[in-house]
């Protein structure tokens, strides 16, 4: 619901409002204020990250990545090692499309009111992803750091922060998804709903399960637009999960591992930026829709 003060701030916007650069600043503050100020939300979001990191630590082998696979005759902890990062993109993925699902249908009203004291959807649009993304990043940063406490990745630094830099890559994918969902949906309910079945096709796409080159070529083709895919790639060919595997005369190699990671960025930043246009058309619909019922 809005609130007279939500209204009667839009109504005493300062006289530079129309900028689009200060429609972004202002609409961020607002947007980072009112996150802290939810705290009950707040600690929803700040409880995610470590509550799946610590399960995750305690899920897989201590060895997982150790250099020197010898535990055991036949049984080596790396043949796991494609499951943790998975999860860790899944995770990063879910971080950013459950934070951002209900965020513009829930807010519907109060755009609507803005939108006649001049506000632009741009703005408006990239004041969500911003904050959205910084958390999202945070989220991802503190699991990377939580799951290698118990579980070391053996990379060097630089290699750490490229494989992190993935997976805030799939956080913000999993915020745009959420936001074009909650741009097309009828209610913050239904946007939190169709998360459910955003995230499965995102799995099934991923390669995680069925390798990319085995798909039949529909769903191939559906698969070079998920952010998924590419972010688990990315992750696979940091921790270098193909050599490692052939090095022990193990056949789970995926083609995609073998990308490096300078073209993979090539690959996953033009795709961010379709889904960030396709989250925007979608709140432009959205608000055409209401253009005309207002005409009416």
């Amino acid at each position: 619901p809005v609130t007279p003060q939500q209204v009667a701030t839009a109504a005493a916007a300062p006289s530079d409002w129309t900028t689009p650069w200060r429609q972004w600043w202002v609409l961020c503050e607002r947007y980072f204020h009112q996150i802290w100020a939810d705290r009950a939300n707040l600690m929803l979001m700040a409880l995610q990250a470590p509550l799946i990191g610590v399960v995750l630590s305690l899920l897989f082998d201590p060895k997982l990545f150790a250099l020197n696979q010898s535990w055991g005759q036949s049984n080596y902890p790396i043949k796991e090692g494609p499951t943790l990062l998975f999860l860790l993109v899944v995770s990063c993925l879910f971080f950013g499309s459950i934070n951002s699902c209900r965020e513009i249908v829930k807010e519907l009203p109060i755009l609507r009111r803005e939108r006649l004291v001049n506000l632009r959807l741009l703005p408006y649009f990239a004041s969500k992803v911003t904050v959205l993304s910084v958390v999202g990043a945070l989220q991802a940063t503190l699991l990377v750091y939580i799951v290698q406490l118990r579980v070391s990745l053996h990379l060097p630094l630089e290699l750490q922060l490229s494989l992190l830099a993935f997976l805030i890559a799939a956080a913000v994918g999993g915020t745009l998804l959420g936001l074009m969902l909650s741009s097309l949906a009828g209610s913050a309910e239904q946007s939190s709903s169709l998360v459910s079945v955003l995230l499965i096709l995102q799995l099934s796409l991923s390669g995680a399960f069925i390798k990319p080159e085995e798909m039949l070529l529909p769903l191939q083709w559906l698969s070079t637009l998920s952010i998924s895919r590419w972010t688990f790639a990315g992750v696979g060919a940091v921790a270098d999960l193909n050599q490692r595997f052939m090095d022990l005369k193990m056949g789970w190699i995926s083609s995609d591992f073998y990308l490096p990671i300078e073209p993979l960025w090539g690959v996953i930043l033009p795709l961010l930026g379709l889904h960030a246009v396709l989250a925007m058309v979608a709140l432009r619909w959205r608000e055409g829709k209401f253009a005309l019922l207002r005409q009416r």
